[in-house]
């Protein structure tokens, strides 16, 4: 089992030059993913920006 997780960039998950599909055609049953983690840092900044006490917060960690 491969899998390959990414920011979620064109360059890393495009469809058709993608790293991630590159690497598919080379092993198809490879698994892709938007890193959770960079999922939860693009989430929590768009809160941010409506929600003024948790960039407070999460300058203070």
């Amino acid at each position: 089992m491969a899998g390959f997780g990414s920011d979620g960039a064109s360059v890393m998950v495009g469809c058709r030059n993608g790293v991630a599909t590159q690497l598919k055609r080379m092993e198809p049953m490879i698994v892709s993913t938007h890193c959770v983690a960079h999922r939860l840092a693009l989430a929590v900044g768009q809160v941010e920006k409506d929600m003024p006490v948790v960039k407070r917060f999460n300058a203070a960690l």
